[in-house]
């Protein structure tokens, strides 16, 4: 435990929480809406601080329940750049914009009794790190992706190693994610992340999306509900159908459906012979329709998965899954048991897969109910929360 840890008051139940941008939905979004929500039922006085004033506003809607204060200065956050140099030189700008902020979530700390510092995003770990060791904090990073190798010479764990020093506790979505960051002698933990199982469950009724889609009620599908990006890896799963020679019909639920991406996936699927087997349904604020719709739910991203929540919605919904080892899908599934685990995410193994998945047919029932059944045992949002919360403050 650091410094500012032990001497931070055993009995501070209050949570800072640092965000920026605009509240989301899923993903990061989701955990945070886990973490906010999760703590104020659990009698924690949850105050989130956001460092661009104009998403004040909308956080203040989606959190009334929530103590939200903006930052006093206007200043944009600075935008994480992509490229090598390019994203470490646009990190180090937005840090340094944040030590602005410094002297005031210190004193915003002190005044409100925080006892516990939360961040998601990379580039404000440092800051953070900074208010908990000035306020004598406990300060947790969840962190929500593995940490890249396309920054030069390693300078982004060589950061992150400072930071931890300062007393930032990295906690990990994965064993994976986790070992990432290489070795280090620094507090570190993993926690898997969770879904609310009495939303996400077995049944729906499978015929309103099937039939909006043209779907035959018979087909087979297989559905992988992402971002609409080439590293989501829907390109692969449509070359791959194609090679595999099954009758699958494959859902896509995410967007953006316009744009060079979706028009490339239009064009394959009439070049492969697909039409009319491919369906881009959009981004969809309720997925359980999709989830009753489909038989298999994919998740194919081309490189490791730090997690993979889908996964975990898909397998709370009774849906068998197809994955790939890479990351820490290997950790939510067992090949055989909850469904299929893939060597990686190339095109003829992902069409070996579907071959695979339509060949027992006759077990995606028992696959499901397995999914299920260790859903509710180990990703279990309440237990995510508490989790969470031991960590927050070891001493409850």
């Amino acid at each position: 435990m650091s410094a500012g840890a032990a001497a931070r008051p055993a009995t501070a139940r209050v949570l800072l929480c640092i965000v920026v941008g605009a509240p989301q939905h899923y993903g990061v979004g989701q955990v945070w809406d886990d973490v906010l929500r999760g703590f104020a039922a659990r009698g924690w006085k949850v105050i989130l601080a956001v460092l661009d004033s104009a998403h004040a506003q909308a956080w203040q809607a989606a959190y009334p329940d929530v103590a939200v204060v903006s930052a006093p200065t206007s200043a944009s956050v600075v935008p994480v750049a992509s490229g090598r140099w390019n994203k470490l030189a646009s990190m180090a700008r937005r840090v340094g914009r944040q030590v602005s902020h410094l002297g005031w979530l210190t004193r915003l700390a002190r005044q409100r009794g925080v006892g516990t510092v939360i961040v998601q995003t990379p580039p404000e770990t440092l800051l953070a790190a900074l208010v908990a060791r000035r306020a004598k904090l406990r300060a947790l990073w969840l962190v929500p992706n593995a940490i890249g190798d396309n920054v030069p010479l390693n300078l982004n764990r060589r950061i992150y190693r400072t930071v931890f020093r300062l007393g930032m506790v990295p906690v990990a979505n994965s064993r994976f994610t986790d070992s990432t960051f290489g070795s280090g002698r620094h507090e570190r933990h993993v926690v898997h992340l969770g879904v609310d199982t009495t939303y996400f469950a077995p049944g729906g009724d499978p015929r309103p999306v099937r039939e909006a889609f043209g779907i035959p009620m018979d087909a087979p599908v297989i559905g992988l509900f992402a971002r609409m990006t080439p590293s989501k890896g829907q390109d692969r799963l449509v070359e791959a159908l194609a090679r595999s020679g099954t009758p699958f019909h494959v859902l896509l639920c995410g967007g953006p459906v316009e744009g060079d991406y979706a028009d490339h996936l239009r064009r394959r699927t009439r070049e492969l012979g697909l039409t009319g087997r491919v369906h881009l349904a959009g981004p969809q604020t309720d997925l359980r329709p999709f989830f009753a719709a489909s038989d298999i739910i994919a998740n194919v991203r081309v490189d490791p998965e730090p997690f993979g929540l889908t996964i975990i919605e898909a397998m709370a919904c009774g849906k068998p899954v197809l994955v790939h080892g890479l990351g820490g899908p290997l950790e939510l599934v067992d090949d055989g048991v909850e469904g299929w685990v893939l060597a990686d995410a190339g095109i003829a193994t992902i069409a070996e897969g579907l071959r695979r998945a339509l060949a027992s047919r006759w077990e995606w029932s028992a696959l499901g109910h397995a999914g299920a059944t260790r859903a509710a045992r180990s990703f279990v949002k309440e237990r995510f929360v508490r989790q969470i919360e031991q960590l927050a403050c070891p001493d409850l």
